[in-house]
């Protein structure tokens, strides 16, 4: 009787596994050059339990009030051809991940594109500019004029392996504010570039952790009139023969580390 009931068992976990979906998401179907609300549920196209949130078929999000979801990837090839860059506006409001805002994963060519305005915010455990992986591109950009937050790691110009193309930037400017509390990597990969551009009076890039400029594909970190960057630890091309970092630093601009 015990074996029998042990047989049963397993038959029911195989079949719960199968039957739970790989990929549980929402996908923004919002057909371009019309733009939607973020928060409407209409235009979602919802598989499984919404976990996920994607834009991949090039269409712009506008978000106006605050709310939580868990990751956002604006820009992702993973299950639909044609058209997979997207657009998010963040406009008022704040946007809070409990995961990952990943901007242009998987873009293949197109464009992953987050936009925050002055007094919006975005709030992310994670953050990613320019994702790429074996043959599939990843190219994004984001700038901020509100606040952009990040409590894990982040990066710009990040590959999930050495195969992978990737290219992100990060624009902080007009008094706009990245703030964050652990590493971020800017051109992690041999095939990757990542660029930080931080102007503007009261402009700040600052994080506790390391900044990581060419670790080991390209980084470069610009800072010009009236912006500033900080961090714990500044390190510039510090990995491998194919990294190469880069920092320029205008003569009214700011660049504070604990070490280099």
């Amino acid at each position: 009787m015990k074996q029998h009931l042990k047989l049963l068992v397993a038959s029911l976990l195989v079949v719960a596994l199968f039957a739970t979906p790989a990929w549980a998401a929402s996908y923004w179907n919002v057909v371009p050059p019309a733009s939607g609300d973020f928060w409407e549920s209409d235009n979602w196209t919802v598989s499984g339990t919404a976990d996920y949130h994607l834009i991949q078929n090039n269409g712009t999000a506008n978000i106006g009030t605050s709310g939580t979801i868990y990751r956002l990837y604006i820009g992702h090839s993973g299950t639909t051809g044609g058209s997979v860059g997207g657009t998010v506006n963040v406009n008022s409001g704040t946007l809070t991940a409990t995961g990952q805002v990943n901007v242009g994963r998987y873009t293949d060519g197109d464009l992953g594109t987050l936009v925050v305005a002055s007094g919006a915010g975005v709030a992310a455990a994670n953050l990613y500019i320019g994702y790429g992986q074996d043959t599939n591109a990843g190219y994004g950009i984001a700038t901020v004029e509100g606040s952009l937050t990040f409590s894990a790691s982040a990066g710009i110009g990040y590959s999930g392996n050495d195969a992978g193309v990737s290219t992100g930037v990060l624009n902080v400017q007009n008094g706009g504010s990245v703030t964050g509390s652990a590493e971020i990597r800017l051109g992690y990969r041999p095939q990757a570039e990542g660029t930080l551009n931080v102007t503007g009076d009261d402009s700040l890039f600052s994080t506790t952790g390391e900044l990581r400029v060419g670790m080991r594909g390209t980084g470069t970190v610009t800072v010009g009139s009236g912006g500033e960057v900080a961090c714990g630890t500044l390190k510039i091309g510090n990995e491998w023969a194919s990294a190469v970092g880069i920092v320029n630093l205008n003569s009214l601009g700011t660049l504070k580390t604990g070490k280099v």
